[in-house]
């Protein structure tokens, strides 16, 4: 089975791991009833979200890859939301962490750039130590992950079909440095089907009052390789 007909099964088959875990577990450890939200207008997206299942760590053992890619698939795993539907994310474990940190602090080259051409651009730098693989809490995406992505709407492979998120702060430190002061960075990286990175984006804030604002570096590949197209900067009045 291919990747892309695996995705569109693997959201079915991880509710079905889900009930069964829960049901191996049920004597040790109910799983509580996710809270629900009005839905007075019957919305589809809220009838969803409150027919969703307790969120499931789960494990999985990928097909086949169409795309080639340096990570590691042969077993991973998956944290699943509990929507129907619902894509799938994987954590990054193992030897794919070395892999996630080479790729994510090959971007440093491109935020020293920003600040060189343009010195009301703060230096902004990813340190290895920051890089986070483990989530807070199981609900939150404040941790560095992989997502494999599906067929377009008419059918045919994306031109990226890895995408990778990365994460420096948790929920809490975000909330601190948002307001005592300090940086953020987060941002994607997407790879192309041979397994080089196409393109990828950082969002870099600096929390400060007198210097606040986003800084958005936006990283493309042209025949040469990797480079700086733009960084869109805060508009100050």
């Amino acid at each position: 089975m291919g990747i892309f007909k695996w995705l569109k099964k693997a959201t079915k088959v991880a509710g079905k791991m889900a009930i069964e875990a829960a049901a191996e577990d049920k004597q040790k450890k109910p799983a509580s009833k996710p809270a629900e939200v009005p839905n007075p207008e019957n919305d589809p997206y809220l009838n969803r979200w409150n027919n969703r299942k307790p969120p499931q760590i789960i494990e999985l053992e990928m097909p086949e890859l169409t795309f080639y890619s340096r990570y590691d698939f042969s077993k991973v795993r998956g944290f699943d939301f509990g929507m129907e539907n619902n894509s799938i994310t994987l954590f990054i474990d193992g030897e794919n962490r070395l892999t996630a940190k080479e790729d994510i602090l090959s971007l440093n080259c491109f935020l020293s750039d920003g600040h060189m051409n343009d010195p009301e651009i703060p230096v902004f730098l990813i340190h290895e130590k920051d890089i986070r693989f483990e989530p807070s809490q199981p609900s939150l995406d404040d941790y560095t992950r992989l997502f494999t992505l599906p067929l377009t709407p008419t059918g045919k492979k994306p031109k990226y079909p890895l995408e990778l998120s990365f994460c420096t702060l948790s929920q809490d430190e975000h909330w601190q440095a948002s307001t005592e002061g300090g940086k953020e960075i987060f941002g994607q990286i997407w790879y192309l089907s041979n397994g080089e990175i196409g393109k990828a984006r950082v969002i870099c804030w600096k929390y400060e009052k007198k210097d606040y604002g986003c800084f958005i570096f936006q990283i493309r590949r042209n025949n040469d390789g990797l480079y700086l197209m733009k960084v869109e900067k805060p508009v100050k009045p």
